[in-house]
């Protein structure tokens, strides 16, 4: 069982609980994710808080009382409307990176004739440097 039906589950059936006594009857799951699960749960509207008076040992003078059912307290979050370049910009944008990809082709071709070990998996360097000294 996740933790999320967990929650569901001990807010549906004891009625108004709170966070506290949430915690107290999950002992196998770390405070803050039950936190975390009780927030998510109001936000999608799930559940619903109400502040009470604490009754409980602590500096928190209320704390929620969780319900079962509610209505959403977050807005849907807006995305932002995603830009792109124009098509005289994605032209430049690509004629400048295949010309660096051409430059770095060269560079790179250069270094193997130079050096042919570059050319050549690490790996298989390796099984060739172990299997000389055998």
């Amino acid at each position: 069982m996740s933790i999320t039906s967990e929650v569901k589950e001990i807010v549906r059936e004891m009625g108004p609980v709170t966070a506290a006594e949430v915690i107290t009857l999950m002992p196998h799951v770390a405070r803050q994710r039950v936190f975390s699960t009780l927030y998510s749960l109001r936000a999608r509207g799930v559940i619903s808080a109400e502040s009470v008076a604490n009754t409980g040992s602590g500096r928190r003078k209320t704390v929620n009382s969780y319900t079962w059912g509610g209505e959403p307290c977050l807005p849907p979050s807006k995305l932002g409307k995603l830009k792109s370049p124009t098509p005289k910009a994605q032209a430049f944008n690509d004629s400048e990176l295949r010309a660096k990809i051409a430059e770095l082709e060269e560079w790179k071709a250069s270094a193997i004739a130079r050096y042919p070990d570059l050319g050549v998996d690490p790996d298989v360097l390796r099984l060739a440097r172990l299997s000389t000294r055998c």
